[in-house]
């Protein structure tokens, strides 16, 4: 794959990241974040919402919850204290990326990351995890 089409993707993935915030917003009456909701008993473990005629489908696992959104999943960990997008792991955007089937292997991803992160398009949320954010301005 090509850095710029895995850097649209990245993109792609924390738009909708964020974008979740917003679909939590108009389908329950929030507190403080989703996470911290769920962790209150206020929103439901799993459950569907709605944006239009679009369904998503949900479910918190630990400190992350996974989406079903058209045919895409989206798989995040939020991060404190603020409870926000910790940033795309390469297990996410290798699960976000398998319907287009890009990559052979987990190996070619891996390569693809390391490469962004070396021309400075990414970085390591944590040095010891594949965890990245975006470059501002990347």
């Amino acid at each position: 794959m090509y850095k710029s089409e895995l850097i649209s993707k990245i993109r792609e993935f924390t738009s909708l990241a964020g974008f979740t915030d917003i679909i939590f917003r108009r389908n329950f009456e929030i507190h403080q974040t989703p996470l911290q909701d769920y962790k209150k008993g206020l929103i439901p473990k799993k459950g569907q919402m709605y944006n239009g005629e679009e369904i998503i489908q949900y479910e918190f696992h630990g400190l992350g919850c996974r989406f079903l959104i058209t045919d895409r999943v989206l798989d995040f960990n939020y991060s404190g204290p603020n409870w926000i997008f910790e940033g795309v792991s390469m297990h996410s955007i290798w699960e976000y990326l398998e319907p287009d089937s890009l990559y052979g292997n987990q190996t070619e991803l891996e390569d693809d990351l390391l490469a962004l992160e070396n021309d400075g398009l990414i970085y390591r949320v944590k040095p010891e995890f594949y965890m990245f954010r975006l470059v501002v301005n990347g």
